[in-house]
């Protein structure tokens, strides 16, 4: 696997950390300290997965034309913003907000763009003889991630009472954001849609003493 191929490894596991105790944290947040009810804490979930899901749909129509590393980027910054919001505001408006804006996975797997564009990237950045390894270990870097940020859910309860026990996995939230933004910018030229070489006619190939 080339460089490329490990800086998509080494953002993998940066953005599932997060996202492996959002998954468990999110609705508890809603919750305990925001007071909504089950029918409410749906409703904000579904919005976090329906924008997800038009992400998603942005990005494999888009990706392409505007360059998917400048997608990565765009996307990694949406999700430290998400992060910003619910690391300064303990409004009920700001949850909603970083639910759509972000890219939270608040299901057992990773949903969204970075998925799709990532998964595109892979097949360049292996070797052809073990782009099924790379695919299997690009998985298992989200799995253990996910799992490991999984366990960071409880931290909360051992780091203060109320809102306060929370941000400091908003903050992690936010500089995930960030430091994916950093490493998607270190992504080559490589990791981009090849263009088909234009058609040249058939004119144009005659010796000039045919013309």
């Amino acid at each position: 696997m080339n460089k490329d191929g490990k800086v998509v490894l080494v953002e993998k596991a940066v953005r599932t950390v997060p996202y492996g105790f959002l998954g468990v944290l999110f609705s508890v947040y809603l919750s305990k300290e925001l007071g909504l009810g089950a029918f409410l804490i749906g409703v904000v979930l579904a919005l976090t997965v329906a924008s997800s899901a038009i992400y998603t749909l942005v990005a494999s129509v888009f990706a392409d034309r505007l360059g998917r590393k400048r997608t990565l980027i765009f996307f990694a910054l949406t999700d430290a913003l998400a992060g910003a919001l619910l690391f300064s505001s303990d409004s009920l408006w700001a949850p909603v907000a970083a639910g759509i804006v972000g890219n939270m996975t608040v299901g057992a797997g990773e949903v969204g763009p970075f998925l799709t564009l990532e998964q595109a990237i892979l097949p360049g950045a292996s070797d052809s003889r073990r782009r099924t390894l790379g695919f299997s270990v690009y998985n298992l870097v989200g799995y253990v991630s996910s799992s490991a940020g999984a366990l960071l859910a409880g931290l909360p309860q051992y780091i203060g009472p109320g809102i306060g026990g929370y941000r400091p996995l908003f903050l992690a939230y936010l500089a995930s954001g960030l430091l994916g933004a950093y490493l998607y910018s270190r992504l080559s030229i490589r990791v981009e849609k090849e263009r088909p070489l234009p058609r040249v006619s058939a004119s144009c190939l005659r010796p000039r003493s045919q013309l």
